[in-house]
């Protein structure tokens, strides 16, 4: 038994019950379950198995203390767990190309478009054994509770521990933890790795992109020195286009406005003649219908005649107006013409200086737009490999706390063997050799829950049922324990055998003073209204 050493107590009350569950009790109640178990149609009676041993051993867990937390090895190392590992990809390889594009841009994209799925393709999981290292949270949780009850309530077991037979001492289970802490080491450096990646891609996609924008701004200051040296010569030119375009309108206009101002006066008197021809005719209709009142013939005669010869003036007059109007119109029509034509030419030519000056601002936003194409470019291709990255990350810290899971919170100052205790009962026959496990219990206050069974089910229970006053732990617990008896003993024929040997020393059939240890429990057990006096009787009288 090393130094450091912690022996749990197999059966623990629970806060509720006040009296204690003494050594004695455990006995007594550990045959009656022996006895329950036992194929038989009555306790205690007519046995079809013998009880070879009742033996109370103690399997070996390792308490290895990591960080401020501890590890739990398998002592005897019937159990093993695996861990999935995310193997990376060769950073160094993507680091140095980075860093030779940190200074030269082509080298830099070169380099993001050469390692764009370097952190997304590959999908290779290192499957790595942890040799006797406990990995079920259930059963973990279970431990740490056990020894937070242990050293809470000063349980500590007394008397002889029998082990059973340890596969790992001291040291080798230290290299067992170790495995757990060099891979947990090992996540941290890839971690502390992959986040000085990321960092160094972000600051150089930062530099390059400062430098893009560098460029854009020498590039506009450029052009603006260009543009401000040509504007005062284009605009000088557009002003003198623009002063000979409206002297020449304004020439155009004056010839016009001479040539129509002789059309427009003769016009003019043509409209004042028509209008004198109009009131002439009219004077001349009233005189002859003057003479038609008074039948004068010759009067009606030569009135007509002077209408007839004012209508045919006044159609030449009319003609005559339309056909000024007409000139008049069609000649201003072709001045504006003239004029729009004219002044289109000009906008041409306004247009063409101008457009030194549009050209060099289009050539100006283009090498922007380039510039700034470059830095999303830029900007994205990092950006997906630091996505990439960060998932890595995210998938890594997820696997530290999946490893984290394995110690439990308890530190212990040195390397402890926890024992851990259980009853392995041998039944046999002529034919065969049957095992039972009994792992460590609960034991309930029996306060209210004896008056109860007493009133309802006291008669038809067996006196060996239990069940409500002492509950195993937990289920993992029982289920690590039945795997060593149903599948490593089976198994594992060297395991069995040394098994068994421990057993024959754990024994408690053959222990000094069983019969009053006996007699002790089932007086205490009767007392606690557990069993009545007839199968306490009994047995007595089967084990003594």
């Amino acid at each position: 038994m090393p130094t450091a050493s912690l022996v749990l107590p197999f059966a623990v009350p629970v806060k509720e019950r006040v009296k204690a569950f003494t050594p004695s009790m455990e006995v007594a109640a550990i045959l009656l379950l022996t006895e329950a178990k036992r194929k038989k149609r009555r306790l205690l009676e007519a046995m079809s198995q013998k009880t070879s041993f009742v033996s109370k051993l103690h399997y070996p867990l390792w308490a290895v203390p990591w960080e401020n937390e501890s590890l739990i090895v398998d002592g005897s190392g019937v159990f093993y767990s695996t861990t999935n590992s995310l193997v990376l990809p060769d950073i160094t390889v993507f680091i140095d190309d980075i860093e030779r594009g940190t200074s030269v841009r082509e080298q830099f994209e070169s380099a993001l478009e050469k390692h764009e799925k370097t952190f997304k393709d590959f999908a290779k999981t290192d499957k790595i054994q942890m040799s006797a290292l406990m990995m079920d949270e259930e059963l973990l949780s279970t431990v740490v509770n056990y020894v937070k009850e242990t050293h809470s309530l000063k349980l500590e077991g007394n008397g002889a521990v029998v082990l059973v037979p340890p596969k790992l001492d001291l040291q080798a289970a230290i290299e067992s933890a170790n495995q757990a802490s060099s891979l947990h080491k090992q996540i941290q450096s890839e971690i502390r790795s992959l986040g000085y990646t990321r960092n160094l891609l972000e600051e150089t996609a930062k530099f390059h992109e400062q430098m893009i924008l560098k460029e854009v701004e020498s590039t506009r200051e450029a052009y603006e020195i260009e543009i401000s040296k040509l504007r005062p010569a284009v605009e000088r030119k557009v002003d003198l286009l623009l002063k000979e375009r409206d002297a020449r309108i304004a020439k155009m206009n004056r010839i016009m406005e001479n040539e129509l101002k002789a059309k427009e006066r003769e016009r003019e008197r043509r409209e004042r003649e028509l209008q004198r021809l109009e009131l002439g005719r009219a004077n001349y209709l009233k005189r002859r219908e003057t003479r038609k009142r008074r039948h004068d013939k010759i009067g009606i005669t030569h009135w007509e005649h002077r209408i007839r010869v004012h209508e045919n003036r006044i159609q030449e007059v009319k003609a005559r107006i339309r056909a000024l109007s007409e000139f008049i119109e069609k000649n201003r029509a072709q001045n504006e013409a003239d004029t729009e034509k004219l002044r289109y030419g000009y906008q041409a030519l306004i247009d063409q200086e101008k457009k030194k000056i549009t050209d060099i601002e289009v050539q100006r936003d283009g090498s922007v737009e380039a510039k700034q194409k470059e830095i999303e470019k830029l900007r994205l291709a990092a950006g997906r490999i630091v996505s990439q990255i960060e998932e890595l990350v995210e998938r890594k810290g997820e696997q530290e706390k999946e490893l984290r899971k394995l110690a439990i919170p308890w530190q212990f100052e040195d390397v402890t063997l926890l024992c851990l205790p259980f009853y392995l009962v041998c039944y046999q026959t002529e034919k065969k050799t049957q095992f039972q496990v009994f792992p460590p219990f609960k034991v309930v206050d029996s306060v209210g829950l004896v008056k109860i069974l007493q009133k309802t089910i006291r008669s038809l229970r067996p006196a060996s049922e239990l069940k409500p006053f002492l509950q195993p732990r937990s289920k993992a617990l029982s289920k690590m324990l039945d795997f060593v008896l149903e599948e490593k003993m089976s198994s594992d024929k060297a395991f069995s055998e040394s098994l068994l040997q421990a057993a024959s020393l754990g024994n408690i059939l053959e222990m000094q003073n069983f019969r009053e240890t006996l007699t002790r429990g089932v007086e205490e057990l009767q007392s606690e209204g557990w069993i009545g006096p007839r199968e306490g009787d009994a047995l007595i009288k089967a084990y003594t």
